[in-house]
């Protein structure tokens, strides 16, 4: 209810008596934004997207010339429009631009990220189909691992050995992606595995890497090409991040 005094032409108007242009702020503002405040509730969970490439650095081609820069870009835009309001969303790279390896993970753990998600699109020397994929952090080299009596819930982690911590909860976050990526695969098969991968190798949080499809098979071209595909992949990784963070009671 708007309180207009007969002198508003001296004195301000008012809500509730409050200045109106705070009241506007008020009542333009995202109702997460401050009903958390009010509430006492705790900060909405971060997940940084990080979409592959970008700049000079344009990824994989399709056979057509889409570049893998703009589609992993075009993803993490959907699939942050779908997270919005129940977590904050932070991409690495908002528009056409390079970003290191290691700017890409900082970033991350700068924001004290609870899920990191880096995505690519795959590729190959023919044209045969390779599909999605979702692949997070592991050693090949077993000498490569810190030392046996190193706590791995402790802060005596080798940094290069960080992503350890989180390793059980990736794994988890890599199959509820493949479920739920499966559907959309042509054979209804999704590559997975532990690699690793210096874009998830100093992540302080689960991490993973998921290709969306294969630029150099036509078939995924032409999907990756679609807007609305593009989207039906963004929700089917929504849902997968969803169930994640409801299984953690968040």
């Amino acid at each position: 209810m708007w309180i207009i005094s007969k002198a508003s032409k001296t004195k301000p108007i008012r809500f509730f008596g409050l200045p109106a242009a705070l009241a506007l702020i008020l009542l333009l503002a995202p109702v997460h934004l401050w009903a958390g405040w009010l509430e006492g509730a705790a900060p909405l969970p971060v997940v940084v997207l990080d979409p592959g490439h970008g700049g000079n650095d344009a990824g994989a081609h399709g056979p057509s010339g889409l570049k893998e820069k703009d589609v992993t870009l075009a993803v993490a835009r959907a699939l942050s429009e779908s997270l919005a309001g129940s977590y904050r969303m932070v991409l690495t790279r908002d528009d056409d631009y390079g970003l290191s390896v290691g700017e890409r993970t900082s970033i991350a753990n700068h924001h004290r990220a609870t899920l990191f998600i880096s995505l690519h699109n795959g590729a190959g020397f023919t044209s045969a189909p390779g599909g999605m994929a979702v692949y997070f952090c592991g050693q090949v080299a077993r000498e490569a691992l810190p030392e046996a009596d190193v706590s791995l819930d402790t802060d005596l982690v080798p940094w290069r050995a960080v992503y350890l911590r989180h390793q059980a909860a990736s794994r988890r976050l890599a199959r509820l992606l493949i479920d739920r990526l499966e559907p959309l695969a042509d054979d209804g098969e999704v590559d997975s595995g532990a690699f690793p991968l210096l874009v998830l190798k100093g992540a302080d949080m689960p991490a993973v890497l998921v290709e969306t499809g294969c630029l150099t098979d036509p078939v995924d071209e032409q999907k990756l090409a679609d807007s609305d595909y593009v989207r039906a992949v963004a929700a089917a990784i929504a849902v997968a991040v969803r169930t994640f963070f409801k299984s953690n009671g968040q």
